[in-house]
């Protein structure tokens, strides 16, 4: 897909917009299909990455995609919201990740940019329907607490790796607060 801004043309310039993405991926999906895009000869200058929310909330584990069943910890029947409240797991396991993908990026002399994606639970003021979407999403977690403390090691090791030169990170987890309903 060929993308023009107005702000490129006016400088005769034109960019070329690849996305290669899916609702729900966690990161090790990213980082796969990014070696795949890359392994048919594509030369990025520019790779974007949001994601962080389906890594720390996806899956049964830290290591398992949703879907994927697994023991649980307590013995109950698995289903596929279950979830084993492995966040220190998940955390590391997505920043492990995302170091890699910036090694990749780097090797292939292509920039990047990590935009970690907007979270329900941080959001300020949630309105009544969003209220009662966090409720639901809550259920298979420990806590609000658990995911905001999980989220705020994530935005800091996120923060950690951005030089600013080569490697960017914006954080879009709180992009809505503020918000209201507009009737």
């Amino acid at each position: 897909m060929l993308f023009r801004s107005s702000m490129l043309e006016s400088n005769n310039q034109s960019a070329s917009l690849t996305v290669f993405a899916a609702g729900g991926w966690k990161a090790a999906q990213d980082a796969a299909g990014l070696e795949h895009m890359l392994q048919t000869g594509m030369k990025p200058d520019l790779i974007i990455f949001l994601n962080g929310l389906n890594d720390l909330t996806n899956g049964a584990r830290a290591d398992t995609l949703f879907g994927q069943p697994v023991a649980t910890n307590d013995g109950s029947d698995w289903t596929k919201l279950y979830h084993s409240h492995d966040y220190n797991e998940r955390v590391s396991a997505y920043l492990r990740i995302m170091q890699a993908v910036i090694s990749i990026a780097r090797d292939h002399n292509a920039s990047i940019l990590i935009a970690l994606q907007p979270a329900l639970f941080e959001r300020q003021p949630l309105s009544n329907v969003e209220r009662q979407l966090l409720w639901a999403s809550l259920a298979p977690h420990e806590s609000q607490q658990s995911l905001k403390e999980s989220y705020t090691a994530i935005r800091s090791g996120l923060s950690q790796m951005a030089d600013n030169e080569t490697v960017f990170f914006v954080d879009c987890s709180r992009i809505f607060d503020g918000e209201t309903d507009r009737k």
